[in-house]
């Protein structure tokens, strides 16, 4: 499996995670390599080593095709020399204008290290570039394959690293082989790989490797009693729910509001949250609905994966919401057009 992933089998993000113990250098290197060896031109924005030591083992076929932007030199602009890449430029647009001074044809984006940007800027502008580069670029007239990112793990908090990894295509985490298999730089290492494929089934796998000369990865095999899992669970799919199912939910829901709201003039209700049938604050029980299936007039809800969270419901929500069986809920306002994610959470207060 992290041969295909090499070879190019997932576009994308393609987060490589490491830590203090076992480095990642290496293993980003042979994805670079693979990248120049199709065709592609890399650009490299290396934060983290100088552009030396980051093309150095690399072979000349390879080095003619990668183009560094500098942020390691002066990353302040302290010295004032152009050419440099600073921490605020790392934009879509400062990005694409990088990328638009490289020859024409596919691409491949490298960023040593990501958790370099991370310490200097919001994970949620980092997030946001990651998912625009690739549409910046194509508005230029450009195109972005997939996006390399390396992250040092132990240097961010857990919900930090589980974030980036939603985003991510393809995941493989670094970490030392256990004692005995061999030591020195050549050591075998434990790659811990996760792939999201487009039908949105996730495979996770975990293998043996080594780096050979000119950044040629080597499998080793696997670990005693380790399978590829198949899962069709991904927290982060998308999936059709019919809503041809919810007409008598959307009649209760608008009869209740019907009653009046709280603290309403001639209400003769106290300030507070609307009391259903339900409960105060309750939604009603979940309606009789069945996934994947085309209700009559063929309307289905829009389902968010929470990877774009710009789909989350905006409109004025009446407050009683509901949670499909599997992962998602339809908005009582935008009805059949919005939806939330599998948390449940609305971006208004729930009741009332």
């Amino acid at each position: 499996m992290l041969g295909e992933l090499v070879a190019g089998a997932t576009g994308g993000l393609v987060l490589i995670q490491d830590t203090a113990e076992c480095e990642g250098h290496s293993l980003l290197k042979t994805f670079v390599a693979a990248s120049a060896h199709r065709g592609e031109s890399v650009h490299v924005f290396g934060f983290e080593i100088p552009e030396e030591e980051f093309l150095a083992g690399f072979d000349p076929d390879v080095t003619v095709r990668l183009l560094y932007q500098d942020g390691f030199t002066d990353p302040l602009h302290w010295t004032g020399e152009a050419g440099g890449f600073g921490a605020e430029e790392f934009t879509a647009l400062g990005v694409t204008g990088r990328l638009a001074r490289g020859p024409a044809g596919p691409a491949t984006v490298v960023l040593d290290s990501l958790s370099w940007l991370l310490l200097r800027q919001p994970l949620p502008a980092v997030c946001q570039t990651l998912g625009q580069i690739p549409r910046a670029a194509a508005s230029a007239g450009l195109r972005v394959t997939r996006i390399l990112a390396l992250l040092h793990e132990d240097l961010h908090p857990p919900g930090l690293v589980e974030t980036l990894r939603s985003l991510a295509r393809a995941v493989v985490g670094v970490r030392p082989a256990p004692e005995g298999m061999g030591s020195g730089e050549d050591a075998p290492r434990l790659a811990s790989m996760l792939q999201r494929k487009g039908t949105g089934k996730v495979l996770t796998k975990e293998e043996y490797f080594t780096v050979l000369a000119g950044f040629t990865p080597k499998a080793l095999g696997e670990p005693t009693g380790s399978v590829t899992r198949d899962e069709d669970a991904d927290p982060h799919s998308t999936e059709v729910i019919s809503v041809g199912g919810l007409d008598q939910w959307r009649e209760d829901l608008l009869r209740t509001r019907r009653r009046g709201r709280p603290g309403r003039r001639g209400s003769g209700r106290r300030p507070g949250r609307v009391k259903t049938e339900w409960g105060v604050g309750g939604a009603p029980p979940a309606p009789k609905w069945t996934p994947g299936s085309v209700p009559p007039g063929g309307t289905f809800s829009r389902i968010c994966d929470r990877a774009r969270p710009r789909h989350h419901c905006v409109g004025s929500c009446p407050g009683a919401w509901l949670r499909a069986p599997a992962q998602g809920g339809v908005c009582g306002r935008e009805w059949g057009q919005w939806a939330f994610d599998g948390v449940g959470i609305c971006p208004v207060r729930r009741g009332g």
